[in-house]
Parts: structure tokens; sequence; C-alpha cells
């Protein structure tokens, strides 16, 4: 579809069961057609605020459709450990191509503010650590000196 309007109306007249509705902006992420098999499964392992995992098991490459909403800010998708790319499908799910196989299949919350800050507070921290030593180190070495002035 063009737009998320035509995406809404093709609703209307699909099966979601086995049909999915892409924008054609996200097109190029479809590297191939999946093929049917009846044999093929997917199941929920784990579904954690940041973390979702599930395993797929499939004699031929898939399609697959989360029943989570797209969201493209910080999460990311990876297919056995290597980051794999996802699309809005059916107006507002997420879906990606899956190639035959058994696999895990992950996705991830991992946002750049959120490394951006943590890598912020390591190096505050190391830096106050510094401090901290140093100052230590000039009070006891000034602590060894005598006062030497007479009066």
């Amino acid at each position: 579809m063009n737009n998320a309007d035509e995406e809404m109306k093709a609703l209307d007249s699909i099966n979601v069961k086995d049909t999915a509705i892409v924008q054609n902006s996200f097109r190029n992420l479809i590297k191939f057609q999946p093929v049917p098999d009846t044999t093929a499964s997917i199941r929920l392992i784990q579904n954690l605020n940041d973390k979702i995992i599930y395993k797929f098991s499939s004699k031929t490459n898939q399609f697959v459709v989360f029943s989570e909403i797209y969201y493209d800010k910080g999460w990311n998708a990876f297919i056995d450990g290597k980051k794999s790319d996802y699309c809005k499908v059916d107006y507002v799910l997420r879906g990606m191509p899956v190639p035959a196989g058994d696999h895990t299949i992950e996705f991830i919350f991992e946002p750049s503010s959120f490394k951006t800050g943590e890598t912020i507070s390591w190096i505050a921290s190391i830096l106050a650590y510094i401090l901290l030593g140093a100052t230590i180190w000039v009070t006891y070495k000034g602590r060894g000196k005598k006062d030497t002035t007479t009066v």
C-alpha cells in the first residue's frame, strides 16, 4: 500500500490469518516471498518489558506478523543473535521475514538515549573516584609534614 489510509481500507477485505498489509516504504525490508508451510510454528518464550523472545520453526521462508505494536524507536530485532530488519504491517503491528529453519527471534529495547546516559554515568563515576582518590592522597600526604615555623 502507498499510505496508511490504503492500509486501513485493505484490512477490510483481507484474511489477516494468511495475508499482511505492508506500506511500500517498507517493501525493501522484505527480502523474499514467504512460501506456505502448514507445519511452521512460532512460540512466545519470554515477554519482559524490554525483551521479547520467540522460537520459530519452518521448512520454508516465512513472514511473521507479531501481535505487538510497531515502534521502531529503540527496539531492535535479532534472528539467532544477528540484527535483523522488521517493519510495520497491518497498519499498527510489526512483522519480519524469517528464513526457513529453526530460529530464536528476539526484540530488545535498547534506545540510544539509554546507552548515552549509561556512558555519561560511567564517566562521571570514574571521575568521582579519581577525585576522591586524589583528595585522600593529598590529605594524607599533607599530614606527614611538620610545622617548622618558630615563634
